[in-house]
C-alpha cells in the first residue's frame, strides 16, 4: 500500500507539472463513515451521517484526464462497542473532523452534449482537527443499568493523521459558458490507524459528492 501512495504522488506531481489549465470550484456533501476495528476485543457498532465542503481545483493534462486536488472539511465517524476493564460494555460513538487534502486522477469519457462521464482514483489524507464522543456503559451485573457521557473530548485516543484510497464516479454537466455542475459518489477507503495506543482500527466513509466549477 505505501508503494501505491509513492507511485500516485509521483504521478499527480508529473501530471501536474505538465498541466495546461486549471478549473476551479466548490464543493458541498452528505457523507456516511463508519469505523472497522482490528483489535480482538473491539467491535463495529454502526455507522454516522456527516458532511464535507470545501475548494476543489482540477489540472487539465488532456481534454480527457485531469489531476484533482483542494482543500476540504470532512466531518466523519462510526460507532464501536468493547468491554472495560471490569466486564462492562462499552458503547461509544465517534464524531470526527479532519482537514482533507486529495490527490486524485480523474478520467473523462468523451463529451456526450453537455454531459460528461468521469472515474476517479487517488488519494485522500487528512488531519484531525476534532475527536469527540458520545458513550453509553452498561453495567456487566444489570444491563439495564447505563451511564450516559456526551460530548467528551477523545483527542487522545485518535491518530493526527488519516490516510484514505478514493475511487469513485459521476457525471459532469455544461450549465452555461464556465460553469459546470458535478455529481458522482466516492468510496475512501482508510488504512492507517484511526486510533492511538493499543486500540487499532480503520475510518473510512462514502461520499455523494455535489459541486461546482467557475
Amino acid at each position: 500500500m505505501k508503494k501505491l501512495a509513492i507511485l500516485i504522488v509521483f504521478v499527480s506531481a508529473a501530471s501536474l507539472a505538465s498541466a495546461q489549465e486549471v478549473e476551479l470550484g466548490l464543493r458541498a456533501h452528505p457523507v456516511f463513515g463508519w469505523i472497522k476495528p482490528s483489535s480482538d476485543n473491539m467491535g463495529s457498532d454502526g455507522g454516522l451521517t456527516g458532511f464535507s465542503y470545501g475548494l476543489m481545483a482540477d489540472f487539465y493534462i488532456s481534454d480527457r484526464y485531469t489531476f484533482g486536488t483542494g482543500l476540504e472539511i470532512t466531518s466523519t465517524g462510526g460507532k464501536t462497542r468493547e468491554p472495560d476493564q471490569e466486564g462492562n460494555t462499552v458503547l461509544s460513538k465517534y464524531r470526527l473532523q479532519y482537514v482533507e487534502v486529495p490527490v486524485t486522477l480523474r478520467l473523462k469519457t468523451d463529451q456526450n452534449g453537455p454531459l460528461v462521464f468521469y472515474g476517479l482514483f487517488g488519494l485522500e489524507g487528512g488531519v484531525n482537527i476534532k475527536a469527540r464522543a458520545d458513550r453509553t456503559i452498561l453495567d456487566l451485573a444489570n444491563p439495564d443499568l447505563k451511564t450516559d457521557q456526551s460530548k467528551l473530548d477523545v483527542d487522545d485516543e485518535i491518530s493526527a493523521f488519516r490516510l484514505g484510497l478514493a475511487i469513485g464516479g459521476g457525471a459532469i454537466y455544461d450549465l452555461s459558458g464556465n460553469t459546470r455542475l458535478l455529481g458522482g459518489i466516492t468510496f475512501n477507503n482508510g488504512f492507517t490507524d484511526v486510533f492511538e495506543g493499543g486500540r487499532k482500527g480503520t475510518a473510512s466513509y462514502i461520499s455523494l459528492d455535489i459541486g461546482v466549477f467557475f
